[in-house]
């Protein structure tokens, strides 16, 4: 069965023996374009989240949360939301998905729900509908919203690369969707299965996609992954992902600052009257 299904070359699709190894017909280890040990080191106050994560402030008063994985204990991701809660207070925030490798989408949903500002459709999918290769169903639409009264419209900058797939794919389309967020760094891996365990009579699981992930207008992304607005190569010392990321991050809440004081002074003028008789 190796060859069969390692020419479908998806990270999703791998075999369970009965003895409990694991067997992966087909993969494919992406460059990473991270170093969280270094970013780390820049930020101040750091809070390690469990495996998960890990939040901060850089120096410029900027909130940073990197988030590697959307599996884990219920309770380790309640915490995760809670700080990324109070990074709102925050002039702008980086958000790192650079080494997600997916997990639950629900989880991505929960907080990306807190600096959302109205509701977006961020992906669309299509899964299978009978027995034919084509026979797939109509495509179904997934929002993100923001949490009840409660819509954020500072400026976000997204870090992504090749490392993050699968649901972490579905994390960086929720901000790709939001207009006061940019994404910067790689395109995505393109590999977001939802993938199901079917168990054979022999003893053996296959874990198989059963789905077509696509972008709102219905492009495919399967192979092609999430481009970001700024690509960056990742090449030097440190993070230059990072770096072009904050940097990006401070323009925009520069300007943003500019716009809401120029909005405030514009309130303050005198109403010219209408002369007209």
């Amino acid at each position: 069965m190796t060859p069969l299904l390692g020419a479908l070359k998806d990270a999703h699709v791998w075999l369970q023996l009965p003895g409990g190894e694991r067997v992966a017909p087909w993969g494919e280890t992406p460059k990473r374009n991270f170093d969280y040990r270094w970013v780390a080191s820049k930020l101040r106050g750091v809070v390690q989240i469990g495996r998960i994560g890990f939040v901060g402030h850089t120096s410029e008063g900027f909130g940073y949360v990197a988030i590697g994985t959307l599996q884990g204990d219920p309770k380790l991701f309640a915490q995760l939301r809670a700080q990324v809660a109070e990074l709102r207070e925050a002039p702008g925030i980086l958000i790192d998905l650079r080494g997600n490798a997916g997990g639950d989408e629900r989880y991505a949903q929960a907080i990306a729900s807190l600096l959302c500002d109205e509701r977006h459709p961020y992906a669309k999918s299509r899964v299978r509908a009978g027995k034919s290769p084509l026979s797939l169903s109509a495509p179904r639409t997934r929002y993100i919203q923001p949490a009840p009264k409660d819509s954020y419209r500072k400026p976000i900058v997204c870090l992504t690369g090749p490392v993050c797939m699968s649901s972490g794919e579905g994390f960086v389309a929720m901000f790709r969707a939001m207009p006061h967020a940019t994404l910067v760094g790689q395109p995505t891996r393109g590999a977001s299965g939802n993938p199901k365990r079917i168990p054979l009579p022999n003893g053996v699981d296959v874990s198989f996609s059963t789905w077509i992930n696509m972008a709102p207008d219905g492009e495919v992304l399967e192979g092609k992954g999430i481009a970001p607005d700024v690509v960056v190569e990742h090449e030097g010392e440190g993070d230059p992902t990072f770096s072009k990321a904050l940097a990006l991050l401070s323009e925009k809440v520069e300007a943003a600052q500019k716009a809401a004081e120029e909005a405030e002074a514009g309130k303050g003028k005198p109403q010219r009257k209408d002369q007209r008789h």
